[in-house]
């Protein structure tokens, strides 16, 4: 078992966290809104991991709402120790844009990319 910061996972969980993160920033590599948002099996894992979405409540609660900006989650990502807790606002943002953003595309605007990148980034390093 693995506890980052009060969440308990077993290497199993951890292991499977690590690849969806990487899987992400490869993703985010390639410029495909469709290939970032299309791929069922993102929505799978976050599922099979027991991560929900919360709207990115939990973290602003402990890191303040600029951890909702690109610049905010590249300020704040050394402080983040929780995987799960991370994880869930990865979600939460991933799904956001999957189902509710106005135009999906904009999963690539530097801002979200940016965003993506510095959270899928301390994600893997948590979980490395």
């Amino acid at each position: 078992m693995i506890n980052n910061g009060g969440t308990i996972m077993n290497p199993n969980e951890t292991k499977k966290m690590h690849e969806l993160a990487e899987h992400l920033l490869t993703l985010f590599r390639t410029n495909s809104a469709e290939s970032i948002l299309g791929n069922h099996r993102i929505p799978d894992t976050f599922s099979e991991l027991h991560i929900l979405m919360d709207g990115c409540d939990q973290i602003c609660r402990k890191y303040g709402e600029s951890v909702t900006t690109a610049e905010g989650m590249r300020k704040l990502a050394p402080e983040i120790t929780d995987p799960s807790l991370l994880a869930t606002a990865i979600y939460s943002k991933w799904r956001w844009y999957a189902r509710w953003a106005a135009d999906p595309n904009d999963v690539l605007s530097p801002e979200a990319a940016g965003w993506f990148t510095a959270a899928l980034t301390r994600l893997s390093e948590l979980t490395a």
